[in-house]
């Protein structure tokens, strides 16, 4: 006997199908999101001015890779010269035809909930990654913790914070605000 894990209003229709689709789709969009933002909000916290043809250049790339890349160059780099040395980007155009409203809107419903899912992820992984090249020591609680996340504030102002903490517990006990 299979078990549908699935929840939606609907469940077994072609619009939950679609809905599924989208989120699947979205996802890895919502992880490009996430890390492009990623590398932009270290920059910025580290006070490493870009171009605003630079910051384009990242919030265009579609390339997970190349992203990833950026990030860590983003750790250590003075300048959106190293920041961009030996990377190139490809695209991934995420263009669907031929669907009709329902299919649409169940796609369009999954990929939101994708790319909602795809930044938190991203980000949890762009915060590990900084107190990781820190040197930062992170328990498995701390890990489990900072991938369990799904907010995106709190993760946002985990990743304002995560290049000054000592530790992961400070991380964790930042400030509300950020100035």
């Amino acid at each position: 006997m299979t078990v549908n894990g699935s929840f939606f209003p609907g469940r077994g229709t072609i619009v939950e199908q679609k809905f599924l689709e989208g989120k699947a789709e979205g996802l890895p969009q919502g992880e490009v999101r996430a890390w492009s933002d990623a590398v932009l909000r270290l920059l910025d916290g580290r006070r490493v001015f870009i171009s605003r043809a630079d910051s384009r250049r990242i919030i265009e790339c579609t390339d997970l890779n190349v992203l990833r890349h950026w990030f860590d160059l983003a750790i250590t780099a003075a300048t959106g010269e190293e920041l961009f040395a030996g990377a190139e980007v490809t695209e991934q155009p995420y263009l669907l035809r031929g669907e009709d409203d329902g299919e649409a809107k169940g796609r369009a419903m999954g990929r939101a909930m994708g790319r909602a899912m795809g930044r938190a992820m991203g980000r949890a992984t762009a915060l590990l990654r900084v107190l990781a090249a820190r040197g930062v020591p992170v328990s498995e609680a701390a890990v489990q913790r900072i991938r369990d996340c799904t907010h995106l504030s709190t993760l946002d102002l985990w990743l304002n914070h995560v290049i000054t903490v000592n530790s992961a517990d400070e991380l964790f006990t930042a400030p509300a605000t950020t100035g």
